[in-house]
């Protein structure tokens, strides 16, 4: 049944499509003269608007096969509207494209309950690029109209002419025609709508975004147990709320695949409930869906549910209440910390909310500007924060200053368990800052929350660290991703990340894990993740990959270069003497 009701769906779809293309053609047939001028301008309105819904169809179709409700709604109006044009205009073929409409109607508001799916978060660069599509087939389509008027006015006429009449139409007299006067009014109203589209990520972000961070930030303080909870009120997340039980989930869209950052948020008693309500959710708007470095503490909720799991890395988990710098286990730190000690690295904590200081704040913006000056890919996201000083809510920072008094590090620590655990999210040095700096932040910080009765630390989840094992190697995503371990670590440094967590002496490793249905892992998926993580997708990658390689070629070439002239100076040190003694015997 539901195999049928697909293919039903489909076809409507395609339907449209095909609709689209044959609502142009007619509107450019020629028509025999007419004498009556009003008629001939009630004519061209009704072409005007037949072009324009048939090309508002065709932005909408692919949305609509995406099962997206707000296209549903303008494709069910788009063909209403048409249907009446239909049969205004009489010509050979009207009734083939009314029947073709009533037919997709039908399907449509039949299977209406299939078109779930919401819209992704307002984009300002999107919104922009449709209204700029839209507002210039508006003036294509009004220039071939005029040029339909003046054909059928007997007038001496020209392209020219007629981008000149809609230009005086539309910011100059509004014209004295029944034509022009509507050409006039549809425009602004159009430009309107269009502000109102650009402008809805900015009203969405000061109205909807604020209320709903509120809320959020509180179930994440009540209820986040995972080190990444905090992540959820970021920018770049979307926000699920239960209807029946207290929870938020935070999640990414790309295409149909849906990435939940972390595990659901909400009351241990709930979880079951909240997972099974977001679950529905995404099998309505036909959401693959996917969980990225959850805990082991629902691995079995997962189970009942019928998710899968898989080790995709573990997370650097420090028990404050036995952390300190001696002893045989911080003997790979405590040298780093004692290097900075030396070169008058100090730290401080920064509290924005209780003070602003533009200074720390310029410190800071310095470190990353060089920070970001030394990286050859995109700063990542959704798995890691941002500096967010304008809006720091529950963030900690630290910075160090050398001794000169320049700042020349700093970490952004994030709360979990309700502030009994905090994770450095941000660490970020400049180039020259002397060695161990980040160390003695890291530190200094956990010796803080120490002083303050927190519990934990964290230095976050190493990706793909340690997934060796029987349960991994069993799945083929669990072979895959150690393939990508070994392999991959030219473009992503895996290893060396782990490393550095490693320095650190963590009291346990806490395994973290990808939950997912079986249906949901396919390449897709897998671009989903990249994209969400790193805005400029694989591209990204292989061009970070390409400029280390080209660096790694400049300096062997520079050492290389560098050699060269003292292998020429002693060579032509040689020459000189053969020939000076060669020189003496001629001499003698």
């Amino acid at each position: 049944m539901k195999k049928h009701q697909t293919i039903l769906i489909d076809s409507a779809v395609i339907l449209c499509l095909l609709l689209a293309v044959l609502m142009l053609l007619p509107a450019f047939v020629h028509i025999g003269p007419i004498r009556n001028i009003g008629y001939i301008h009630l004519i061209a309105i009704s072409r005007f608007c037949q072009r324009f819904l048939a090309f508002l169809l065709l932005l909408l179709l692919w949305n609509l096969h995406k099962r997206k409700f707000f296209a549903w709604c303008a494709v069910v109006s788009i063909l209403v509207g048409s249907s009446f044009l239909s049969l205004i205009h009489r010509q050979p073929g009207s009734l083939i494209l009314l029947a073709i409409q009533i037919y997709c109607i039908v399907v449509l508001l039949i299977f209406h309950k299939k078109f779930r799916r919401s819209a992704l978060r307002p984009s300002s660069p999107g919104a922009i690029l449709a209204v700029v599509l839209v507002l210039a087939f508006f003036i294509l389509n009004a220039v071939a109209t005029s040029l339909f008027l003046r054909f059928h006015s007997h007038q001496s006429f020209t392209l020219t002419d007629s981008f000149e009449d809609i230009a005086d139409y539309l910011f100059i007299t509004g014209g004295h025609n029944l034509y022009s006067r509507f050409i006039f009014v549809f425009f602004w109203i159009c430009v309107a709508v269009g502000v109102l589209f650009i402008l809805r990520p900015v009203l969405y972000a000061t109205v909807q975004q604020p209320s709903d961070e509120k809320r959020a930030r509180e179930i994440v303080l009540k209820y986040g147990q995972n080190s990444a909870s905090y992540l959820a009120l970021e920018k770049d997340k979307s926000l699920y709320f239960g209807e029946h039980t207290e929870g938020v989930i935070a999640y990414g869209v790309v295409d149909n695949c849906l990435i939940v950052q972390a595990d659901p948020i909400c009351a241990d008693e709930d979880f079951i409930p909240f997972l099974s309500e977001f679950n529905m959710f995404c099998r309505e708007n036909d959401y693959h869906l996917l969980f990225m470095s959850t805990s082991d503490k629902y691995l079995e909720e997962y189970k009942k549910m019928g998710f899968v799991h898989v080790k995709c890395g573990e997370e650097a988990r420090i028990d404050l209440s036995t952390y300190q710098l001696a002893g045989g286990k911080m003997a790979r730190l405590r040298p780093e910390i004692n290097h900075a000690v030396k070169k008058g690295v100090t730290v401080a904590e920064y509290k924005p909310l209780e003070q602003k200081d533009v200074e720390i704040e310029r410190g800071i913006a310095a470190v990353t500007d060089d920070w970001l000056g030394g990286k050859k890919s995109s700063q990542l996201c959704f798995s890691v924060g941002d500096v967010n000083l304008d809006h720091p809510m529950d963030r900690r920072y630290f910075y160090a200053k050398d001794e000169s008094g320049r700042i020349v590090a700093f970490n952004v620590f994030l709360p979990f368990e309700g502030k009994k655990g905090w994770m450095a999210d941000v660490t970020r040095r400049s180039h020259d800052a002397p060695r161990g700096s980040t160390e003695k932040i890291t530190f200094d910080a956990f010796m803080q929350f120490k002083e303050e009765g927190c519990l934990w630390g964290s230095m976050g989840v190493s990706p793909l660290a340690n997934i060796e094992g029987e349960e991994n190697e069993k799945t083929t995503i669990g072979r895959i991703l150690k393939l990508v371990y070994e392999k991959g670590n030219r473009f992503y440094g895996f290893k060396s990340l782990h490393l550095a967590k490693e320095k650190y002496s963590p009291s346990q490793w806490i395994p973290s894990y990808f939950v997912y249905s079986k249906k949901a892992i396919n390449i897709d998926m897998g671009i989903a993740i990249v994209k969400l993580q790193n805005p400029g997708g694989f591209a990204d990658f292989f061009t970070s990959f390409f400029t280390k390689t080209v660096l790694k070629k400049d300096k062997k070439k520079t050492k290389t270069d560098n050699k060269n002239p003292a292998k020429e100076q002693n060579t032509d040190k040689v020459k000189a003497d053969v020939q000076n003694k060669t020189e003496k015997s001629e001499q003698v």
